[in-house]
């Protein structure tokens, strides 16, 4: 990560808890800078991330925003295989 630009990526921000994790743990690891995407998120997501990421970007803001499951027609959790299996055949396609 030295020297270069990590986006984080999560599905959504709720308390922005995972993703101000992420982005401290970026530029521990030496990143030059630091952008947050996510589809969902409430009103201030961008404020509460702006201490610990050079840019915050998020898609929608619902007006009474609750959850981020909120955002999505189905929210299962997926189990490890599962999410292993899906990085690989996007590595696999290229």
């Amino acid at each position: 990560m030295t020297g270069g630009c990590v986006l984080v990526v999560d599905d959504g921000i709720a308390t922005g808890g995972t993703a101000r994790h992420a982005c401290a743990f970026a530029s521990r690891a030496g990143a030059d800078r630091v952008v947050v995407g996510v589809p969902v998120g409430p009103a201030d997501a961008e404020h509460r991330l702006a201490d610990v990421a050079d840019d915050v970007v998020v898609l929608v803001h619902p007006a009474e925003f609750l959850s981020v499951s909120q955002a999505y027609e189905d929210f299962s959790v997926l189990d490890d295989d599962t999410a292993m299996a899906a990085v690989s055949m996007s590595v696999a396609d290229g």
